[in-house]
C-alpha cells in the first residue's frame, strides 16, 4: 500500500469514527449516561434504596406512590435529569425495537 493510499484510508477511518461518535443513537446514549451520573451525584441513592426496600413490602401500589413522591419532592435538577434520561432511554429502546423488527423482516 502506497503512502497516499495509507493517508486516504486514515482519513476515511477518522471520518467514519467521527460520524459514529456523533450519531443520533450515540448522542442518546451520552444523554442517558450523563443523566444517570447527574442523578447519582445529586440524589442520595443509598437512602432511596433503603426507603424503597422498606416500602416494597406494601406492594406495587406503595412502590408507585413512593416513586411519585420521590420524584415530586426532589430538586428541579434531579427532575430534569430524570426527564432527559427517561426520554433518552425510551428513544434508545424504540431504536432497538426498530432494529430488531427490521432484522426479523429481512431474515
Amino acid at each position: 500500500m502506497s503512502n497516499i493510499e495509507r493517508r486516504v484510508m486514515a482519513c476515511v477511518v477518522l471520518i467514519y469514527t467521527a460520524r459514529a461518535l456523533v450519531s443520533r443513537v450515540a448522542l442518546e446514549f451520552y444523554v442517558l449516561v450523563f443523566s444517570l451520573v447527574g442523578v447519582a451525584m445529586l440524589a442520595s441513592l443509598p437512602h432511596v434504596v433503603q426507603n424503597l426496600v422498606a416500602v416494597s413490602q406494601s406492594g406495587v401500589g406503595g412502590v408507585a406512590v413512593f416513586f411519585a413522591s420521590a420524584i415530586v419532592s426532589t430538586t428541579l435538577a434531579v427532575q430534569v435529569a430524570l426527564v432527559f434520561g427517561g426520554a433518552a432511554l425510551a428513544s434508545l429502546l424504540f431504536d432497538i425495537r426498530r432494529f430488531l423488527f427490521t432484522r426479523a423482516l429481512v431474515a
